[in-house]
C-alpha cells in the first residue's frame, strides 16, 4: 500500500523527469539550427534559434524533433510522452477523498507515475546522446 505522500513524490519525480526531456529536445534543435547556420555558411539568412522553442510545449518539441530527427525508435517513445505529462500536470493530484484512500488506485497512480519517470528518463539520457552527435557536427 503506497502512502498519499510516497504517490505525490513519485508524481512530482516524473513531472520533473519530462521537464528535463523538454529542455533535452530545445538543446537538441538548437543545434540543429546552429548546424543548418555553419552549413549555409551566411550565404542564405537563417534565424531560428532559442526563443523560437523557449516556450514550446513538449508536443510541440516532439514534432520539432521528429521533423529533425531519424531515430524512429526515440520519437515513437517521445510520442508517449504528452499525454503522461499533462496527467501529471494536471490531473494527477485532483483526487476525489475516496481516491485518496483507496490504497489500491493509489498504488496504480504511483506504479504509473513510476513508468512515465522511466520513459521519460530514458528518453532524456537517449536526446543527451543525440545532443553529443550534433556537438561533434558542430566542431
Amino acid at each position: 500500500m503506497e502512502s498519499d505522500r510516497e504517490y505525490a513524490i513519485a508524481a512530482m519525480d516524473a513531472l520533473a523527469s519530462m521537464q528535463f526531456v523538454e529542455e533535452s529536445l530545445r538543446m537538441y534543435l538548437i543545434r540543429v539550427y546552429a548546424l543548418v547556420r555553419k552549413r549555409l555558411n551566411d550565404d542564405v539568412g537563417f534565424s531560428l534559434d532559442y526563443p523560437d522553442v523557449e516556450k514550446d510545449s513538449l508536443g510541440t518539441l516532439i514534432g520539432k524533433f521528429q521533423t529533425h530527427s531519424n531515430s524512429e525508435g526515440l520519437i515513437q517513445t517521445l510520442m508517449s510522452l504528452p499525454r503522461e505529462r499533462n496527467f501529471l500536470a494536471h490531473e494527477s493530484f485532483l483526487l476525489r477523498e475516496e481516491q485518496y484512500k483507496n490504497s489500491s488506485h493509489l498504488d496504480a497512480l504511483h506504479e504509473r507515475a513510476k513508468k512515465a519517470k522511466a520513459r521519460a528518463d530514458k528518453c532524456f539520457r537517449e536526446v543527451l546522446v543525440e545532443v553529443a552527435r550534433l556537438d561533434s557536427l558542430l566542431k
